[in-house]
Order: C-alpha cells, then sequence, then structure tokens
C-alpha cells in the first residue's frame, strides 16, 4: 500500500487527470498505479489488462504518463515506430511493458499488422507464427506475445473496438491556468521515480 500510495503522488507531480464527482484523488492515478504494480507480477497471471491512454486534444500529457510509466514498470519499452518483426521477437525475448505512443498517426497498414500482435497478447497462450531461416530452408516458429502493453493516442476511439474491450480507458486533459506540476525533465523524471521502481523489484 505505501509504494501505491508512493506511485500515486509521483504521477500526480508530472501530471493532472480529471476528476469525477466528489473524488478526492481522480481515480486514473489509482488505476495506473496499480497497473504498474500488475506488470511485475502479469507473468504468474492468465491475462493482462491493457491501459487505453487518451485525451480529446493534444498537449494533455499522454506522452508524459507513457515516460512515466516507463521509469516505473517492469521492463518498460517505450516506443512509437518499430517493425513488426522486431516487435514481435523483442516481446518474445523480454516480455518488456509495451508502451506505444502516437498509435493514433500509425498507417493502416502498419496498424493491421500490429493489431494481430495486440488482439493476441493479452493472455499468456498468445502465439504469432512466423518464418524463420535462410531462404532455402525457411521453417516457422511460435513467438509469445503476451506482456502488458498500454496505448496513447487522440480520440477515445484510438485503437480499434477488439483491442478497447481490453483495455481500461484513462481519460487525459490539458491542465488549467491554476494547476501546476513539476517541469518533465528525463532527469528529474528519473530521480522521482527510480526510489518506487526499487521498491516494486524488491516487492
Amino acid at each position: 500500500a505505501e509504494i501505491l500510495n508512493d506511485t500515486v503522488q509521483v504521477l500526480r507531480r508530472f501530471i493532472v487527470l480529471p476528476a469525477y464527482g466528489t473524488e478526492s484523488i481522480p481515480h486514473g492515478f489509482i488505476v495506473l498505479a496499480l497497473w504498474v504494480a500488475h506488470t511485475y507480477t502479469c507473468m504468474m497471471v492468465e491475462t493482462t489488462p491493457y491501459l487505453s491512454i487518451w485525451s480529446a486534444t493534444m498537449r494533455a500529457g499522454k506522452t508524459t504518463v507513457l515516460e512515466l510509466l516507463n521509469e516505473l514498470a517492469r521492463r518498460g519499452w517505450l516506443f512509437s515506430d518499430v517493425t513488426l518483426a522486431a516487435l514481435t521477437r523483442k516481446i518474445d525475448r523480454d516480455a518488456p511493458t509495451l508502451l506505444y505512443d502516437e498509435g493514433d498517426a500509425a498507417n493502416k497498414e502498419l496498424q493491421a499488422e500490429l493489431g494481430g500482435i495486440f488482439n493476441a497478447g493479452y493472455k499468456a497462450s498468445g502465439q504469432r507464427t512466423v518464418a524463420s531461416g535462410p531462404p532455402s530452408n525457411i521453417t516457422t516458429v511460435d513467438l509469445n506475445v503476451y506482456c502488458p502493453k498500454a496505448f496513447a493516442g487522440i480520440g477515445s476511439t484510438t485503437l480499434r473496438e477488439t483491442l478497447r474491450d481490453r483495455a481500461i480507458p484513462i481519460e487525459l486533459r490539458r491542465k488549467k491556468p491554476d494547476e501546476r506540476v513539476a517541469r518533465n525533465r528525463a532527469r528529474t523524471r528519473r530521480q522521482a521515480c527510480a526510489p518506487i521502481k526499487a521498491q516494486f523489484e524488491g516487492w
């Protein structure tokens, strides 16, 4: 509980989230903290819930959220462009926490290819079959594509419907003039998150 509270506090230091009703702490912060903890235990369970981080406008903090998750989560891997082959082999080899930025900007052909991995990768048995070996002796190999995944983009319908059904939505908004958050500098962010990540790893 202490680690989760520390996680909520470091997130609130850098970003703002909309509150609903009488919430003293916007529930999105609690969801993000719990999801970070989940990345350290996901290999012990059979499914992983995705995160859909979205906003209606630009400059609402989507990339900042992913950068914070990258510092806090188990084996964080933040990217915005990748080949299908590299992505598949990276997941199979490292089982990272995949943090996909600007998913709404990817071309439709890439989106369709990535969608197959993302659709299968929410459960531990999720696999993708790829070709392997020299042209004269091509074989196939099944690679595991199961790992925690978070997606960020503009609009609540950035993800295809099948992925939205497997994702927890986290809505962002631009901060108001009277709201203050810390500058998202890499060094400041890393120093704030490193002690918490060490606690998660020890846990």
